[in-house]
């Protein structure tokens, strides 16, 4: 993996939307570096950058984490790959956080918001890694045991974040 994927750092507005960086954790300056998915909300005068942690996945919730734009991380140059597994029918079931879900309009991962923010909620869209808001109608089904991998939708890959870890001790 080491040789395939480049590790490079960058500012936060330079990683497309959709890559996977490598940070240290925002809220905890002495944890480890954390695996995060790069996403963006279409503001109303500019782009606003968040990041999504997938390794170590949170022990609470699962929540945005807001990027300022001069940031500096790590970008792995590699998207990642959603398992969505079994999913079970809607109907009357709400997705708790942490659960993908898919409506009418797409497939989406429920997430606690930026605190900063007035919205309770999230909802990662897993195929253009935007965050849009209310999309808890007309679902479909829910997925609680999905998994993450990266690599690139639509393409086979053995990657794992171990892969992206050692690669980034590598190169330290």
């Amino acid at each position: 993996m080491s040789d395939i994927v480049t590790l490079e750092r960058k500012k936060i507005f330079d990683i497309p939307c959709g890559n996977v960086v490598i940070t240290h954790h925002p809220h905890d300056p002495a944890a480890d570096v954390v695996i995060c998915l790069k996403i963006d909300r279409i503001g109303k005068e500019y782009m606003h950058h968040y990041l999504v942690p997938l390794d170590p996945t949170p022990d609470d919730t699962l929540q945005l984490i807001y990027a300022d734009p001069d940031d500096i991380a790590i970008d792995c140059a590699v998207g990642v790959v959603f398992d969505l597994g079994e999913g079970e029918n809607a109907g009357d079931i709400r997705p708790e956080i942490g659960d993908i879900f898919i409506n009418e309009s797409g497939v989406y991962l429920k997430i606690k918001d930026d605190p900063k923010t007035q919205k309770h909620f999230g909802y990662v869209d897993i195929d253009a890694n935007l965050v849009r808001v209310r999309q808890e109608r007309k679902m479909k089904t829910v997925h609680r045991k999905w998994r993450v991998s990266p690599g690139v939708p639509g393409e086979s890959s053995e990657a794992t974040f171990s892969d992206l870890r050692r690669a980034h001790l590598a190169q330290r």
